[in-house]
C-alpha cells in the first residue's frame, strides 16, 4: 500500500485502478487522504485509471520547470477528458451516473492544478530572493517572470475547465443528445461546432506543451499565427448559438473555450528558444 511504499523510500509511487471506469469517488478520497499525510508527497500525473505520486524532498526535484510540466499535463488531462464527454463516440462509454462522476473527477483535478500553481509561485519567489540558486538552476529573472505568467495562465485554464464542467451539468438538457448517445454527426450544427472546438482546444494545448518542452520558438510563433483569426471564428460561433433560441445558453461554453484559446496564445508568446 501507499504507506509501506513511502516508508520503504520509493521516490515514485504509481496507483492503478482495476476498474475500466477508473477510480471510484471512495477510492479517490482514500488516495488523497493517504498522500496528504506524508511530507513531500505530490500527485504529479494522473489519468482516469492511474495516479502517479512523487516524493519530493529537495528544490531540484521540485524545480519550476518540472512543475510547469506537471501543470501542462494536468490541464491537458482536463481538456482531453472534457472533450471525451462531448465526443459522441467517447460518450458511449458513460452511463448517466458515471457521466456525473467523470464531471466531478475532472473538477477535482483542478485542486492539483491549484496546488502546483502555489508550489511554482513559492519556488519562483525563492529564486528571486537567492541569486546563487538562480545560477545553480541556470534561470534568469526574465525566465522567472515568464514562468510566473505561464503558470497563472495554466491555472486559469484549469479554472475555465471547471466552469465548463459546471455548464455541461447546468445545460444537461440542452446537450441531451450527446449525453444520451442519440447524437448523429451533422445532425446539429451547434453541437458539431462544440465538439470540434473542444477537440481543437485539446490539440492546441498539446502542441503548446510540446513547444514548451522543446523550447521550440518557431513552433510557438506558428501556433500563435494559426490562431490569430480565432476572434472572428468565435464571433461566428456566438451568432450561431444566438440563432437558436432553445440553445442560446450554450454560447457560454464557447466563451470559456475562447478564454482557453487566448491563454494558450499568450503562453506561446512567452516561449523562448533554449538559452545555452
Amino acid at each position: 500500500d501507499f504507506t509501506r511504499a513511502y516508508l520503504l523510500g520509493y521516490e515514485y509511487i504509481e496507483i492503478q485502478s482495476e476498474s475500466g471506469k477508473g477510480f471510484s469517488s471512495e477510492e479517490i478520497d482514500t488516495i488523497e487522504n493517504s498522500y496528504r499525510s506524508f511530507p513531500g508527497a505530490e500527485i504529479m500525473a494522473e489519468e482516469k485509471n492511474m495516479k502517479r505520486i512523487e516524493i519530493i524532498t529537495s528544490f531540484i526535484k521540485n524545480d519550476p520547470y518540472k512543475l510547469m510540466h506537471t501543470l501542462f499535463r494536468l490541464t491537458l488531462s482536463m481538456l482531453q477528458r472534457i472533450s471525451n464527454i462531448l465526443d459522441p463516440e467517447k460518450t458511449k462509454l458513460f452511463d448517466e451516473i458515471s457521466f456525473d462522476e467523470e464531471i466531478e473527477r475532472i473538477k477535482n483535478i483542478d485542486e492539483r492544478v491549484n496546488r502546483k500553481f502555489f508550489l511554482i509561485v513559492r519556488q519562483l519567489r525563492a529564486l528571486i530572493q537567492d541569486s546563487s540558486l538562480r545560477k545553480t538552476q541556470h534561470i534568469d529573472t526574465l525566465r522567472i517572470m515568464d514562468f510566473r505568467l505561464m503558470s497563472h495562465l495554466l491555472e486559469n485554464i484549469g479554472d475555465n475547465c471547471v466552469r465548463i464542467c459546471d455548464h455541461i451539468k447546468e445545460f444537461k438538457n440542452l446537450l441531451l443528445l450527446l449525453i444520451k448517445k442519440d447524437y448523429e454527426p451533422d445532425s446539429d450544427k451547434i453541437l458539431d461546432t462544440l465538439i470540434s472546438v473542444s477537440k481543437q482546444a485539446t490539440e492546441f494545448q498539446r502542441a503548446t506543451f510540446d513547444a514548451f518542452i522543446q523550447h521550440d520558438y518557431d513552433a510557438a510563433v506558428k501556433l500563435t499565427n494559426q490562431h490569430l483569426g480565432l476572434t472572428y471564428d468565435f464571433k461566428g460561433y456566438y451568432a450561431l448559438c444566438r440563432s437558436r433560441i432553445e440553445k442560446s445558453n450554450v454560447v457560454i461554453l464557447f466563451y470559456r473555450y475562447f478564454d482557453i484559446y487566448n491563454a494558450l496564445v499568450d503562453i506561446c508568446d512567452l516561449i523562448q528558444p533554449e538559452r545555452l
